[in-house]
């Protein structure tokens, strides 16, 4: 029965998806900007550290319309990794998270010199029923608040997010500091549409409350968390955008180093992340 409503689900959101975007060509009233994409990455990473070890596989979707939007996010096991080191069971070519994450977003212009760009969102995750060894729940469903503060029009794009957890961790807060830069490889022959070929460079650094450290790796201290550094090559052509890229990952503190290593199956605390994202927008 719960299997049945959640494709009935999927198929909705998929329905709902497919009528924006006839709308949006037939001049519909309300014109959304429609996302569909897919992501092919070598490992799932999740503050910094190892979820799965196995290659995954991220479909999404997205309306926006205004200042308002809804996303979908799909991550399937392309293995069964859960059921042998993940705790949650055998999900090879199954999902194992479902994200839906209504979101709003501002941009002012005139609060600083340059634009700040806003968003508010809430992201329910929710998880299939799998069980430990003592009847308990092995990974339950959870509930995160989420704000992001841009600055896309001065150097490095400095950007920062938080992530409050209000469920499972309930009080877990993670907040990522972020700077980038993009080099345009070709332009479009349109001087107003994105390259289309550009390099985008990106550096990070996370930092968790004792909440969030806690329960990551029993170390009831907030600090530094991980620092990231990322590498991507966009390829636009038309509304499809397909991008290879590249992220590793180091923690900071000498303690969630050491959960880090607990977490990967080689015992490593630097990992690194390979993948494709092909997404097209409407």
């Amino acid at each position: 029965m719960k299997r049945n409503m959640w494709s009935m689900m999927a198929v909705a959101v998929c329905a709902a998806l497919a009528a924006g975007a006839a709308l949006a060509d037939d001049g519909g009233w309300w014109r959304p900007e429609v996302t569909v994409g897919a992501d092919f990455a070598s490992q799932q990473m999740t503050y910094g550290l190892v979820d799965n070890d196995d290659p995954i596989v991220t479909v999404s979707g997205s309306a926006a319309w205004k200042v308002f939007s809804f996303g979908v996010e799909g991550i399937f096991d392309t293995t069964d990794w859960g059921e042998t080191d993940g705790g949650y069971g055998d999900r090879e070519w199954k999902w194992q998270e479902l994200d839906l994450t209504p979101a709003v977003s501002w941009t002012f212009e005139e609060l600083l010199p340059t634009p700040l760009e806003t968003e508010l969102s809430y992201c329910w995750a929710h998880h299939p029923d799998a069980k430990d060894e003592e009847g308990e729940d092995a990974n339950p469903d959870t509930q995160t608040i989420g704000l992001s503060l841009g600055l896309p029009e001065i150097p490095l794009s400095p950007a920062l997010s938080l992530e409050w957890d209000i469920d499972d961790e309930e009080g877990a807060v993670y907040a990522m500091l972020e700077v980038s830069h993009s080099f345009e490889l070709l332009s479009a022959a349109d001087e107003d549409a994105d390259p289309v070929l550009a390099l985008e460079l990106g550096a990070g650094l996370g930092m968790g409350n004792a909440k969030r450290n806690d329960f990551d790796a029993e170390w009831d201290h907030a600090s530094l968390k991980d620092v990231q550094l990322t590498a991507a090559l966009p390829w636009n052509v038309g509304p499809l955008t397909v991008k290879p890229y590249a992220q590793c990952t180091e923690q900071v503190e000498h303690s969630l180093r050491r959960a880090s290593r607990d977490a990967d199956p080689d015992g490593h605390s630097f990992q690194w992340v390979a993948g494709l994202a092909v997404e097209a927008t409407f």
